[in-house]
């Protein structure tokens, strides 16, 4: 709304703020899926919903997501929030806008792969040190 938007359609705080409520929308969104566990009704939430969706996926790649979407509700979900602390900062661009820079890289990279791998995770180093042996 302080920038000229619709005041039924602003909602106030940052960008971090946005994607608080992006994953609060998910987990919601999830949350009731886990409780009616139909098949049939996901389906059609996704027939309902698909068109309105940009997504590079191909009608094949959603038909079997959808298809196993009962096993997928079944996992724990887990996020994280990247990039993380310490290696960002805030800058502008040529024109004035506010963006998020990223200080180290390495770092994020590293805080991602943890995240997905956790103990399985193994560096360069050690693969080529295996490989040797």
């Amino acid at each position: 709304e302080n920038l000229g938007g619709n005041k039924n359609y602003s909602f106030s705080g940052d960008d971090w703020d946005r994607t608080q409520r992006q994953r609060k929308l998910i987990e919601t969104i999830l949350s009731q899926l886990k409780k009616d566990k139909s098949l049939t009704d996901m389906v059609n939430m996704v027939n309902k919903i698909g068109p309105l969706v940009t997504t590079n996926l191909k009608k094949g790649d959603i038909t079997f997501l959808v298809t196993n979407i009962l096993t997928y509700l079944d996992y724990d979900m887990e996020e994280i929030s990247l990039p993380s602390q310490d290696t960002w900062r805030y800058g502008h661009t040529d024109d004035g806008q506010s963006v998020i820079v990223i200080n180290d890289w390495n770092k994020v990279r590293s805080d991602l792969a943890n995240f997905i791998y956790g103990d399985g995770l193994t560096t360069a180093t050690e693969n080529t040190e295996e490989a040797a042996e």
